[in-house]
């Protein structure tokens, strides 16, 4: 049980982009808020 083991060397990763998508999309009824109903909600896809 008193056994070593080596550990992988680090590696480094590096983000060279993100792209992101807004899409609208329409609610299947109205909602009704207080102040305000929605007809549709964005969605952003990441």
């Amino acid at each position: 049980m008193n056994s070593t083991y080596a550990t992988p060397a680090m590696t480094s990763v590096t983000i060279e982009r993100i792209e992101t998508r807004l899409v609208d999309l329409p609610t299947i009824r109205p909602h009704k808020l207080s102040v305000a109903t929605m007809y549709g909600q964005t969605l952003m896809l990441v």
